[in-house]
């Protein structure tokens, strides 16, 4: 015991270390990785500023983290996680509830109509989902028919709910005496009402908890009994240690009004091999068992398993567990307790099916390296009955019962009640089909009795339904099992269509005249008539077999096929015939004219006759204000038979309202032209650029030429004020998608023919900061052994003054204590305020450093053995800083929960 408690010590000190050494660092972490770290938010869906709003509400303020000690930040890093999972949780519900995944048992058939009947368990199942779990009880815990309070308030606590240290209770009076007062449980378990002795509540039921305050308000209030009410509005939130074979162990924080199932849904439930009879919850020494099956049996259960802090969950592996199959309800693997029987499995699996045998269930035990079978008689009670005892991976099938004869008989077909007849005592023939019914279109000469024989077979009897009506000899006695079979008149006749389509209003397929008096007239008129477009010919595609080729063409002229009934073209149809009536439009190609160039809408349009340019254009929605209306080309093809195509070209000219002058009067448009409309030469709107920063007058600003230059944009501006930094100026041009544009503002108003005097272009904006007089040394430099960290930023960086005339080595070596060793003194390099980058040159002997202005970054690169060093690392392992720490806490927590364990079994 002795070793245990050194042992348990020594973990305990190394996981507390560990975590204060994380918390420490987390605290200091530079922009980059509060960068990551928003990165990791967006990427888990969480708002930022909903996180920070959440925070502030618990008293926690991101932006002083960096003020807190170790111990104070590990706590508010347990909150910020505990907010966090809080959010993700909401967001997954919505998702859910709007967005209901599929889940319930794999194999069970039916299962809702059949528990209801014949279960002792209340099923919780959704049989509209679908869910894989491994031993029936399992699925409770996924399949959201229970769920985790993530928040206090998500549910009200029944009157078994046991109170404790930090739940809210509501008091509230009214008649004679009103009051309304919150008082909330101290750590001590008291509440202290106003003006009266504090009061005992810790570890009684809401039920006592309302009646001890009716009982001690009465002594200083007047109500009556129906004008008191005690309300639980905020519970405490409780840690509780979830171990064993479930989906995701460890520690959770949640509202004590959780009870041990809800705790269990957030632990994922048992795994496959977790046990559902068997789970412990360890509370102070005292063990109790949780039976999932009693709880789906009464849900009332739950209430005996409210939990407290530092509860312990232990979902050991399933002991004996049985497979049920073949009639029962809820064929599934079912976890036993020791000494259940096949009369306690058959309950679990919803009972017998009502075509169950009962008297033969099969038991498959595997024993001695071999299987056995079992018969078991389910109707007798003793070992070999349903009280036989069943043990770990037996198998239980329930067999069908085989039904071989059965007093029924069938008839089939065309009669008007066809099915199944119970078989009565000297039953005939005739007395079958006088309870089934003929109808009118049965065939009365031919009918089959079918009998199966001994041996097996089958004999076809053939029947007159006249003569077994009429009691002639052929109708006889009926036997178990017979089938009388019926047939319609029209299973012997082929069906015959005809089919008309193409220029015709309903076109389709129809059922032919038999009388053989059907035309083609006749079949225009069943489609509707010909459409205003039809041709004047149709065509007759037919199947004829007398000649070599199966199918004919046909050409009637319908003019003279609708004129006269008895017309020689009006030619009668067969059977199978399909009559084609084309349409005028498939003799001729499809016609269009094209508009494009400075119009509203541009296209191809459907030519008309008649049409003119004036149509033309205002289909196309009219000029645009860049529309040049002095100059409309027309492209033409002329189309000549047997000839050549060639382009005419015109050019025209119309009123802004397309009102037609000159040239442009009667212009009539002919197929395929194309009408292009020019632009005003050099027309443009307004391009503007924005200036930003230390000008007298920033803002939006038009380009005032197509060759406006900066520093006549910045003289337009107002000049630059006094605080200004023209070095530090930079340009953003979105056009093309350049991006940032490298220049020296100075240069530009100092010389207007300078480089940097730039074209300015349509979306640039020019931001002119204020004057800056420090630079900044970062990289791979000594500074991390002369400062301490909460004058670091990001990768050793320091802020110091500028000193003119000096390089970047001079600030290296004066401020940053030198180059590190891992530090390349050749990749030094300057980055100037306006985005220019000059690096250190190297002549051998002596090196020429660049030269620092205001605002510059000074920036030591690492030696390039070092570089590749890092670059192998990082390719082998790449360290999740952020799920260390959630891994580290997590198991420190779980590792402690395991001591406190052992201690309080020891």
């Amino acid at each position: 015991m002795a070793r245990v408690m050194c042992f348990s010590q020594q973990m305990c000190r190394c996981f507390l270390i560990l975590i204060v050494m994380i918390s420490v660092n987390a605290l200091h972490s530079q922009t980059t990785k509060e960068e990551m770290a928003r990165q990791e938010l967006e990427k888990r869906g969480i708002d930022e500023e909903e996180l920070r709003s959440r925070l502030i509400e618990k008293n926690i303020n991101l932006d002083e983290l960096k003020e807190l000690s170790p111990q104070e930040a590990l706590e508010a890093q347990q909150v910020i996680e505990e907010t966090i999972n809080e959010m993700e949780r909401e967001d997954e519900e919505g998702i859910a509830q709007k967005q209901p995944a599929p889940l319930s048992l794999p194999q069970i058939t039916d299962t809702t109509e059949k528990v209801g009947s014949t279960s002792e368990i209340q099923d919780t199942i959704k049989t509209s989902q679908v869910v894989d779990v491994a031993i029936y009880g399992q699925h409770i815990f996924k399949n959201q028919s229970l769920e985790v309070y993530t928040r206090s308030n998500d549910v009200k606590p029944p009157d078994s709910y046991v109170l404790g240290p930090g739940d809210e209770v509501i008091v509230a009076i009214w008649g004679l005496s009103r009051l309304d007062e919150n008082l909330v449980i101290n750590k001590s378990g008291y509440v202290t009402p106003y003006k009266m002795p504090r009061v005992f509540l810790q570890g009684f039921t809401f039920d006592q908890v309302r009646q001890i305050l009716r009982d001690r308000y009465a002594q200083y209030y007047r109500f009556r009994k129906n004008e008191f009410e005690v309300t639980i509005n905020y519970s405490r939130t409780i840690q509780v240690n979830i171990f064993g074979e479930v989906e995701n162990y460890g520690g959770f924080t949640i509202p004590a009004t959780n009870t041990a199932f809800n705790a269990l849904v957030a632990a994922g439930g048992p795994n496959d091999i977790g046990s559902v009879r068997r789970i412990t919850l360890r509370r102070n020494g005292e063990v109790r068992t949780i039976d999932v099956y009693a709880f789906m049996k009464d849900p009332g259960v739950a209430a005996d398993f409210y939990l407290q802090n530092n509860d312990i969950i232990q979902v050991p592996v399933a002991q004996n567990v049985v497979e049920i199959s073949g009639e029962v309800n809820r064929p599934f693997r079912y976890e036993l307790l020791e000494e259940e029987t096949v009369e306690d499995a058959i309950t679990y699996a919803g009972g017998f099916t009502t075509e169950a045998l009962t008297d033969r269930i099969r038991v498959l035990r595997y024993e001695g390296g071999m299987q056995r079978s079992i018969d078991v008689d389910y109707n007798i009670s003793g070992i070999g009955g349903r009280d036989f005892t069943l043990k770990h991976g037996d198998k239980v099938v329930v067999l069908p019962i085989q039904v071989r004869d059965r007093n029924v008989v069938t008839i089939t077909g065309e009669v008007t009640y066809p099915g199944e007849y119970a078989r009565e005592q000297g039953m005939t023939l005739s007395d079958l089909i006088e309870k089934a019914g003929l109808l009118p279109s049965t065939r009365h000469d031919l009918a089959f009795l079918k009998r199966r024989n001994g041996d097996g077979t089958v004999s076809l009897t053939r029947l007159d339904l006249h003569k077994v009506m009429d009691g002639d000899a052929d109708d006889q006695l009926l036997f178990n099992g017979d089938e009388i079979i019926v047939y319609a008149r029209s299973r012997y006749v082929d069906s015959a269509y005809f089919e008309i389509i193409g220029a015709v209003r309903e076109p389709g397929r129809f059922l032919f005249d038999r009388s053989g008096q059907l035309t083609i007239y006749d079949a225009i008129l069943l489609s509707g008539g010909l459409k205003r477009n039809a041709q004047s010919y149709a065509y007759i595609y037919r199947d004829d077999t007398a000649t070599a080729y199966d199918l004919k063409y046909i050409r009637v002229d319908l003019l003279n096929a609708t004129k006269a009934a008895d017309s020689p073209e009006n030619i009668s149809l067969l059977p199978g015939d399909r009559v084609v009536i084309g349409s005028k439009k498939q003799l001729i190609d499809e016609q269009y004219i094209d508009v494009g160039g400075a119009v509203r809408q541009p296209g191809r349009y459907e030519f008309g006759t008649n049409m003119t340019l004036i149509d033309a254009l205002s289909l196309s929605g009219g000029f645009t204000y860049s529309a040049a209306s002095n100059r409309i080309d027309l492209f033409r093809v002329e189309i000549e038979d047997n000839r050549a195509t060639k382009t005419v070209i015109k050019t025209i000219q119309v009123d802004k309202d397309l009102a037609e002058v000159s040239q442009a009067d009667n212009v009539l448009l002919q197929p395929f032209d194309q009408i292009v409309v020019r632009e005003v030469p050099e027309f443009e709107f307004q391009q503007n650029v924005r200036v930003e920063g230390e000008v007298r007058y920033p803002g939006l600003y038009a380009l005032s030429g197509d060759n406006e230059r900066l520093s006549s944009l910045i003289e337009r501006a107002g000049d630059l004020t006094l605080e200004a930094f023209p070095q530090g100026a930079t340009l953003f041009r979105s056009l093309d998608s350049i991006g940032y544009v490298v220049i020296d503002l100075e240069e530009a108003m100092k010389n207007s023919g300078s480089k940097f005097n730039i074209i300015l272009k349509d979306g640039d904006v020019i931001d002119v900061p204020k004057q800056q007089d420090l630079v900044r040394v970062t990289g791979y430099t000594n500074a991390a052994q002369q400062y301490p960290d909460r004058i670091l930023s990001d990768q050793n960086g320091i802020a110091v003054p500028f000193h003119p005339g000096k390089n970047a080595r001079f600030y290296i070596d004066e401020f940053a204590a030198g180059v590190a060793d891992n530090g390349n003194p050749c990749d030094i390099t300057v980055e100037h305020a306006n985005g220019q980058i000059e690096k250190t040159r190297n002549f051998g002997l002596f090196k020429s450093y660049p030269q620092v202005r205001p605002g510059s970054i000074i920036r030591v690169g690492i030696k390039e053995t070092d570089r590749k060093e890092r670059s192998d690392k990082a390719e082998r392992e790449e360290v999740d800083w952020g799920k260390i720490f959630a891994n580290s806490v997590a198991q420190a927590t779980t590792i402690l929960s395991l001591i406190l364990l052992l201690q309080r079994i020891d």
